[in-house]
């Protein structure tokens, strides 16, 4: 008569649940991951609530446009250098939430004129 074979043990360990008083028990790595979820989600709301405003006297520069911001006293100006088209181009920053173009000069015709004035011609 054949001899029944034993039953292999289980290759992972299942824990057993046991009824408590309703409440859910973590082991000591599931609280260490909690307390890092929570602490990371409170940097992210801190850091996202910070207001920063505009830096002054900043240059970015982008294949043919250069900009830059600078304080104009009582406001921010941006300052945008085409030069492909060769244009200065000069913004202020109106109720810190829009742009508004205050002039845009042809970089040559400036240069023209003040080789002119230095010359003396008209």
């Amino acid at each position: 008569m054949p001899t029944p074979t034993p039953t292999p043990p289980p290759l992972h360990h299942t824990p057993t649940t046991q009824a408590t008083s309703g409440a859910t028990r973590f082991g000591p790595g599931q609280s260490t991951l909690w307390a890092s979820a929570l602490v990371l989600t409170a940097l992210i709301i801190m850091q996202a609530s910070r207001v920063v405003p505009a830096q002054a006297e900043m240059v970015a520069s982008d294949g043919d446009f250069t900009m830059m911001t600078t304080d104009a006293g009582t406001e921010e100006a941006l300052f945008v250098l085409d030069n492909r088209a060769e244009m200065l181009s000069a913004y202020i920053v109106v109720n810190q939430s829009s742009l508004q173009l205050q002039d845009r000069l042809s970089l040559p015709k400036v240069f023209s004129d003040a080789r002119a004035r230095t010359t003396g011609l008209p």
